[in-house]
């Protein structure tokens, strides 16, 4: 998606973050990306955070191991997909937004389900907006009216209750903010969490032993399983300097401004990296140290740099709690 976004930024908020960062480039003193980047990191994701220690966010994935389980564990890809869409938009809503049931429907939970994981174009947002040959939103009813719908309820959520405009957030009013952080979430907090938890339930070898109780063994897990499986696949760089990168043996030169799209997920592969890289290892010395997933190289909890994802910690803390639920359903 990142990639391609740039051939179709006008069917896109203008300060996406990606577009921002483009321009951080080319204007070196424009500092909207970096205010904003760090307003997401200081002030909008600690909050999300701490919402996902309340008692209802361990009961949406009680709720999903229950709704696996019905058509029997290991679930298929298919099944997990399905439950995992359900689950993921119930508890981004939420944690992001503060949106529990109360504060959205079910019926709009559908909805917005549909809006950001429907194969179909003429009802997926991100499909619409960067399909070359798309068809026009106006041509669909319900991706105004539901990305609408959305953007009412992000823009009035108790997480945005006292978002005021100011130098810390670049001055941008409530509902631009509300329209970046939207885009975002259905990119990133909605499809990339949801391939994780899928690869989760469905990628890590059933008979590999786990001990649920240790928390950094089930971090190693989940954050393996999200080596293998990359969930995002993208990362974009302007080259801000002449530079020459060999490519299969031949040395080429990008100059200036060149936008290069690197592959996490053929990198997550690379055997010089990863021996064996598609045996499940979640022992392997560098798995920190060199993993692509989250940041520019290497994991971290704490560091807010260029190409740092903010959702991080909350992405890994929903995959423990999917694996650790779903080893003990089926260890019971």
């Amino acid at each position: 998606f990142l990639g391609r976004a740039r051939m179709v930024a006008s069917r896109l908020p203008e300060k996406m973050l990606l577009f921002l960062s483009d321009t951080e480039v080319t204007k070196p003193k424009d500092e909207t990306h970096q205010k904003l980047h760090n307003f997401l990191w200081d002030s909008f994701i600690p909050p999300a955070m701490e919402r996902t220690a309340q008692p209802v966010f361990q009961a949406y994935i009680d709720e999903l191991i229950k709704d696996l389980q019905k058509n029997g564990l290991p679930p298929s890809k298919n099944d997990a997909r399905n439950a995992v869409e359900v689950f993921i938009t119930k508890y981004m809503m939420n944690a992001l937004f503060g949106l529990g049931l109360g504060l959205v429907t079910e019926a709009q939970l559908k909805d917005i389900r549909t809006l950001f994981f429907s194969a179909n174009p003429m009802r997926n947002y991100v499909t619409a907006a960067v399909k070359p040959l798309r068809l026009s939103s106006c041509c669909s009813p319900f991706i105004t009216r539901t990305y609408e719908m959305t953007l009412d309820l992000v823009e009035n959520s108790p997480a945005l209750a006292d978002y005021e405009p100011s130098e810390a957030n670049a001055f941008v009013s409530k509902r631009e903010f509300s329209d970046i952080i939207m885009t975002v979430a259905g990119i990133a907090a909605f499809g990339g969490t949801a391939n994780q938890c899928v690869n989760i339930l469905t990628e890590i070898p059933d008979e590999y032993p786990i001990d649920v109780d240790n928390k950094v063994e089930v971090f190693k897990a989940a954050l393996e399983a999200t080596r293998r499986r990359s969930p995002v696949n993208n990362v974009n760089v302007i080259m801000q300097e002449a530079t020459e990168i060999d490519i299969n043996g031949r040395k080429v030169e990008f100059p200036v401004g060149t936008v290069v799209a690197a592959c996490i997920c053929l990198a997550s592969l690379d055997e010089k990296v990863y021996p064996n890289p598609d045996t499940f290892n979640p022992k392997r010395e560098n798995l920190v140290s060199a993993n692509l997933n989250f940041n520019m190289v290497g994991f971290n909890t704490t560091e807010n740099g260029r190409r740092n994802c903010p959702g991080r910690n909350i992405a890994m803390k929903v995959a423990c709690d999917v694996l650790v639920a779903y080893r003990n359903a089926t260890s019971a």
